[in-house]
């Protein structure tokens, strides 16, 4: 089925008052039409269905699947990087990048606040003009 045709029976149903209900929408209209963008709708690593986003949900999140995810369980958990010590070697130094990470996630909104409030006019236009 092509997404015109997909379009076409949602709007034909819609009429006919078949989605009476958000479960409703969500199954016959928003997951049918992300199968026909090519998203597969029954993989949760791409497809996540409730995501909180702070103190609001999404109904879901279209993502990937975490690329290093199979690097990082290879570094800390294949048999020949822990025989050799790779693996204990590599944990202080994953823990302090994390924990970095996380660090400087929390002090985004600050530092941009700073930046905004005692910016140039110039980065202040620049981030006015983007499209969020």
């Amino acid at each position: 089925m092509s997404l015109e045709t997909t379009i076409s029976d949602i709007i034909a149903r819609l009429r006919q008052g078949r989605f009476p209900n958000e479960q409703a929408i969500s199954q016959g209209i928003v997951l049918h039409v992300l199968q026909e963008l090519g998203w597969d709708i029954y993989d949760t690593t791409l497809l996540r269905p409730e995501f909180q986003i702070g103190e609001s949900r999404a109904d879901f999140a279209l993502g990937h699947p975490p690329s290093k995810l199979a690097e990082t369980l290879r570094r800390h958990l294949a048999r020949a990087c822990v025989e050799s010590g790779e693996a204990l070697d590599a944990a202080p130094e994953e823990y302090r990048r994390r924990k970095r990470r996380g660090q400087a996630r929390d002090a985004i909104p600050g530092v941009w606040r700073k930046l905004v409030e005692r910016g140039n006019e110039d980065l202040v236009d620049l981030l006015a003009s983007e499209r969020w």
